[in-house]
């Protein structure tokens, strides 16, 4: 069916952001990683968001620093974001974890 194609288009269009990262224009430094990201997808977060667009120093430089979870969690959770879905083995503790903090 036409909505069937759309779904399945619309999976592997998102699959494929999270995948390339293409035209990134943020990055997420945790523990010694730097995790590119696109601001349009971290908005889904008000927390993420208020950041970007706010006078605050990520904003302007467009760096958010993540201390408190390790890089293969912020790796899962940017995977939620992007895709709606979580394929990698990362503990859902931590991502749950992650969401709450920043209110996804």
């Amino acid at each position: 069916t036409l909505c069937g194609q759309a779904a399945a288009f619309l999976e592997e269009s998102s699959r494929s952001l999270f995948a390339k990262r293409k035209f990134a224009d943020v990055t997420i430094r945790c523990e010694h990683h730097a995790i590119d990201a696109n601001a349009c997808v971290l908005a889904t977060s008000p927390v993420f968001e208020k950041m970007l667009q706010s006078s605050m120093t990520e904003g302007s430089t467009r760096v958010i620093q993540v201390d408190d979870f390790a890089a293969n969690v912020v790796e899962g959770f940017l995977e939620l974001l992007y895709t709606g879905t979580c394929t990698s083995a990362v503990d859902w503790g931590d991502r749950l974890l992650m969401a709450d903090k920043y209110q996804v």
